[in-house]
């Protein structure tokens, strides 16, 4: 009897799957087709999305789609300079519940892209060696630029009145701690990380320069000596944790830990250089935005807005201008054509009455 029972609720269940594969879709599924016809499409473009995976359930068909689309991610590139810090939102992800606020990941950008051409006029940008270091599960690492930039919510951050000088040692900190475990206690021990890394105070360039591989060497012994790690916003607090209060770093409360979360970068130590058109003031308020970065979010579209206005301004300066040139030419070439007849007309008409006394002189 239950063996009945299954076999019909099994059979039930397929009807109703076949029913709903085989209905009516989207425009990809008009036409005349047969019901059996749409199911069998709908199954070959199911199967083309499964995929397996190393884990349970072993199996997976989902299609990763990020708001910010790869042609956006790139436009962002050439606006980047080393230093930059990153922070991005990805929608769906468990850990979202227990990040608090609107930004839930962040990045340090190590290098900006490499230009080439005469500066003012048409520049082209080199973005395939631009590289950033971020915390993640795997640990510490240095990976491609556009990789965290390609997610669903994305602002990039500069740091205000900042030496280059102070920019290279928060690089070289950086650097420093690529290979480390994540940091799964999120303790945020800056200190004892920075007097471990021996990164309290900045070498000279020469100095840097000349112990380079020796430095290296010794790094790797203390990678393998600290048994602590980074998250991710603790690793860019720790690169720029020498312009602490000029950036306005500072732990706070959540949880029962005292943390720096990525929302902590909002504020006025920071300038936001580039947005993806998903974040909207509307939207950083409702996940939990502070006031100040909703109104630096404000301030950076009225800023978009402004520098579209005057590039459409500057588009059509030029056609105008391009219009005049034009317009001076052709009347320089009517006056050369026309008026060098009219010339021409008249000294003729002047040749023609001085030769004629001089001919009535001789017949008389």
């Amino acid at each position: 009897m239950t063996l009945w029972i299954s076999l019909g609720v099994g059979g039930a269940l397929l009807v109703a799957w076949f029913l709903y594969i085989s209905g009516d879709g989207g425009d990809h599924d008009r036409g005349a087709r047969t019901r059996l016809g749409r199911a069998w499409r709908r199954i070959v473009l199911w199967a083309g999305d499964v995929r397996r995976i190393g884990c349970f359930p072993w199996v997976t068909w989902d299609v990763s789609e990020h708001l910010v689309e790869y042609e956006e991610a790139q436009s962002a590139l050439p606006a980047i300079r080393p230093g930059d810090v990153g922070l991005h939102r990805e929608r769906g992800y468990l850990s979202n519940l227990a990040i608090p606020g609107f930004m839930k990941h962040a990045w340090l950008h190590l290098n900006g892209p490499q230009r080439f051409g005469r500066p003012g006029a048409r520049e082209l940008c080199d973005t395939g060696s631009m590289e950033i270091v971020e915390a993640v599960s795997e640990g510490v690492l240095r990976r491609s630029a556009l990789h965290p930039v390609r997610s669903d919510y994305t602002v990039i951050l500069r740091p205000r009145n900042v030496t280059p000088a102070s920019t290279r040692w928060a690089l070289e900190k950086a650097r420093r701690i690529v290979g480390c475990e994540y940091d799964v206690d999120f303790k945020f021990d800056i200190e004892e990380e920075l007097e471990h890394f021996q990164s309290d105070a900045p070498p000279t360039a020469e100095e840097l320069a000349g112990r380079r591989g020796e430095m290296e060497a010794f790094l790797d012994n203390l990678r393998a000596e600290w048994d602590g790690g980074f998250s991710c916003s603790e690793a860019v607090s720790f690169a720029w944790w020498h312009e602490q209060k000029k950036l306005g770093l500072h732990r706070r409360p959540m949880r029962g830990k005292q943390v720096i979360p990525p929302d902590a970068f909002f504020n006025r130590g920071f300038e936001i250089v580039w947005m993806s058109e998903s974040v909207t003031p509307e939207m950083a308020a409702k996940c939990g935005l502070n006031e100040e970065g909703v109104q630096m979010i404000c301030e950076h579209r009225d800023r978009e807005k402004l520098a579209r206005e005057a590039g459409a301004e500057a588009a059509t300066a030029p056609e105008t201008a391009v219009a005049r040139r034009r317009r001076g030419r052709l009347w320089r070439r009517l006056r050369r054509r026309f008026g060098g007849r009219r010339r021409a007309a008249g000294q003729g008409d002047s040749a023609a009455s001085n030769q004629q006394p001089t001919t009535n002189g001789q017949q008389g």
